[in-house]
C-alpha cells in the first residue's frame, strides 16, 4: 500500500491490528503498532484495545498490562473498557490475585467499575468456590448504586443453586424482584434444577407456574428437569400431566426422560 503512494489511515491499521490479533499474531500486532507511530499515525483507544484483547487472549497479561501505561504515556484516554478486557480474562483463567490488583489499579486511577466489571469478578469468585465473597461483591455493587443486570444475578443465583444452597437462592431471587429486576427463563431454569437436586420438585413446579404466569414460555429444560424430578419421586400422574401440558406447547421430553418414563410405566403394567 506504502509503495503505492497510498499512506493507510488509523482506519486501516486498526483493521489490520485486529486480524492479527485474531490470527494470535500479536508479536507482529505490536511490531505494526510502533511502525504505525513511526509513521505519523498515532494509536487510538481502538488500537489499544483491540491490542489488549489479543495479548489477553494469548495469555500475554504483561504485555496488556504495559499497553496500559503506554496509553497513559500517549495521552490516549483510559477508560473502563481495557481494564474490563484484562478482568474479565484474568478471572476466567481464575487468577483472581492478579484480578484484584488490576481492580485496584483500575480504582486507584479514576476509573469507576461498571457492571461488567463486577460480573466478571462475580464470575470469577463463584467459578472458584468463593461464594461469600462474590456475595459481598454482589452487595458492594448495589450500595454503590451499580444496578447488576440479569446476567450478574444469575451467575451468583447458578453458584448458590449448584451447591444446594436454595434457602439463599430464594432470599437472591426475591432480592432480584425487590430491586425491580426481571428474571428470565434462565433465572427460572435455574432455580427449577436447583430444587430438582434437592428432591423438592413440588417448589420447582411453583417456579414453573410463576414463569407461566409471567408470560414467559418455559422451555423444554424445564419441563425435562421437572418431568424427571416427578417420575423419580413416584409421582408418575404428575409427571404425566406435564409432559401432556410440554406436548401441547410444541415441546418434547428428551430421550432420557423417555427412557426412564418407559421403565417407569412398564413396572405398573
Amino acid at each position: 500500500m506504502t509503495s503505492r503512494g497510498i499512506t493507510p489511515d488509523i482506519f486501516t491499521y486498526n483493521a489490520m491490528l485486529d486480524t492479527l490479533c485474531k490470527e494470535g499474531k500479536t508479536r507482529k500486532a505490536l511490531d505494526l503498532m510502533e511502525a504505525m507511530a513511526e509513521r505519523g499515525v498515532l494509536p487510538n483507544v481502538v488500537t489499544y484495545n483491540t491490542l489488549v484483547y489479543g495479548l489477553c487472549d494469548s495469555d500475554q497479561w504483561g504485555e496488556a498490562i504495559k499497553l496500559l501505561d503506554n496509553m497513559k504515556n500517549h495521552d490516549v484516554l483510559l477508560d473502563v473498557i481495557p481494564f474490563n478486557i484484562l478482568i474479565d480474562a484474568l478471572c476466567k483463567k481464575r487468577q483472581m490475585k492478579e484480578t484484584i490488583e488490576m481492580f485496584d489499579l483500575m480504582i486507584q486511577r479514576g476509573i469507576r467499575p461498571d457492571v461488567v466489571t463486577y460480573t466478571s469478578l462475580l464470575d470469577g469468585f463463584c467459578r472458584l468456590g468463593e461464594l461469600g465473597k462474590a456475595k459481598s461483591l454482589f452487595d458492594k455493587m448495589v450500595s454503590v448504586n451499580n444496578f447488576p443486570d440479569i446476567i450478574t444475578l444469575n451467575i451468583l443465583l447458578n453458584a448458590y443453586s449448584e451447591k444446594g444452597l436454595m434457602e439463599k437462592a430464594r432470599i437472591l431471587f426475591d432480592r432480584i424482584i425487590e430491586l425491580g429486576g426481571e428474571p428470565d427463563l434462565i433465572t427460572y431454569n435455574i432455580l427449577i434444577k436447583g430444587y430438582f437436586l434437592k428432591s423438592e420438585v413440588d417448589q420447582a413446579k411453583q417456579f414453573l407456574e410463576q414463569m407461566v404466569s409471567k408470560g414467559i414460555l418455559p422451555s423444554m429444560v424445564s419441563y425435562n428437569t421437572l418431568v424427571e424430578g416427578y417420575i423419580k419421586s413416584e409421582r408418575i400422574d404428575v409427571a404425566l400431566a406435564l409432559l401432556k401440558d410440554m406436548i401441547q406447547k410444541g415441546l418434547l421430553p428428551d430421550r432420557m426422560t423417555q427412557n426412564i418414563l418407559k421403565v417407569v410405566l412398564s413396572k405398573r403394567i
